[in-house]
This record gives structure tokens, sequence and C-alpha cells, in this order.
């Protein structure tokens, strides 16, 4: 497996705490970075770059095109990262099933209430098939993600996700992780507030309102 990053210079003072976090949980595997065209990012990433004029999906493709179809990829974004180390043994035996196409995806949080149970993986559930596939930290081949950002219309990245259904994505097998008994072992959100974070991640433990913000709850 191979991290692959999404990420844009605009977000760059994101990237320390990408780094960090990465660097300290899975610096182990090797990663990619598809950025802007204008823009370098660290020396130890393989870098692809996008024309930043073109669509989200554009972007994407244009630099998955120079992938190995058969590469079992994390994607992620920059503002995705980990607070703690993950389950590797467990991601391990992901990357199997989706070796052997046992299934297709496999997204790292679990975004919805009362899914069906795969018989896969006593952790992995069934996404829902009006979005079968979600801008989450996701483990998938490239020929996965091409076929996703080939079918799926969208002019945005918003209304992208928001086709990512059945109707353009047929019976791809997607599903994700899940256990309830590590429910707030992990912390994470799309909206990075440095200064500020402590305190609101004690705010939000307090309120419960973290149960669709758990990346890789596979402690």
């Amino acid at each position: 497996m191979k991290v692959l990053l999404y990420t844009h210079s605009d977000y760059s003072w994101v990237w320390k705490y990408w780094h960090q976090q990465t660097d300290k949980f899975i610096n182990s595997f090797d990663k990619i970075c598809m950025i802007n065209s204008n823009s370098d990012f660290r020396n130890d990433y393989v870098v692809l770059k996008y024309d930043d004029k073109e669509s989200y999906k554009l972007r994407i493709l244009s630099c998955i095109n120079q992938l190995n179809d058969e590469e079992i990829i994390l994607f992620t974004h920059e503002d995705m990262f980990l607070y703690s180390k993950p389950n590797i043994e467990v991601i391990s035996e992901y990357i199997n099933l989706i070796d052997k196409e046992k299934c297709d995806i496999i997204k790292l949080i679990r975004a919805f209430e009362n899914l069906e149970k795969s018989n896969l993986h006593s952790f992995l559930y069934k996404n829902p098939e009006q979005q079968l596939f979600s801008i989450q930290p996701s483990l998938l081949k490239i020929k996965t993600l091409k076929k996703i950002f080939t079918d799926v219309p969208g002019k945005n990245i918003w209304e992208f996700e928001g086709n990512t259904n059945s109707s353009y994505l047929g019976n791809i097998n997607s599903l994700c992780s899940f256990d309830k008994n590590l429910f707030f072992k992990k912390f994470d959100t799309k909206i990075i507030l440095p200064a500020f974070l402590p305190a609101l991640k004690n705010l939000l433990f307090k309120k419960n309102f973290l149960r669709k913000l758990i990346f890789f709850d596979l402690s």
C-alpha cells in the first residue's frame, strides 16, 4: 500500500500537521503527493503535479493516470490525519481483501448510521447505495479510483461526491470500517483550528459530537 495524498498550496499551512502525524504513525509507507503545478512538496514523496485551472475531477485523473492500475493506495487529503497509531494488522487484512478483489473500497471512517454488516470482516459495514464513495480516507486500487473519477459527474468536489451513488457506480462493493468498542479512540476533523484544537477536541468529546469524525478507528 502507498499513501496517495491530494493537496493544494493554498492549504500549505496544514502541511506541518500532516507531516508531523504521518511521520509519527505511518512513516514506513511509500507516499505520493498530487499537488498544483506551481508548487513543490517534501522530497521524500513522489510528486505528481496537476493544472489547478482544471476541475477537481480532472486534477485527480491527470495524476492517477500515471500510476499502476493494480496499485493499492490510501486515498486521502492534507486535512485528514492521524491522532494515534492505526492497527497495522487490521490495515493489512483490509489490503488483502482489496488485493484479492473481495471488495473495491474500504473507507476508514463510518459516516452513516444503521449500516448493514459485511461478512468479510468483523469491523466492516456496507456503505449505502446513495453514497458509495466519499472524499474521506479510503483504501482502494488505482483502477477503482479511475473508474470513480471517470464515471461520476460533478463540476466541483461537492457535486461530485453527491453523485457517487449506484446510478453511476453500479454494483461496486463499497465498505467502511467501524469498531463500536473503540469509538472515541481517534479524532479528526476537516476543519483545522491549530490554536484552539485542544479545547475544541475536549468540548466535542464532552458533547458527544464526534460520532462521524473518527479516522482510523482500528486500535
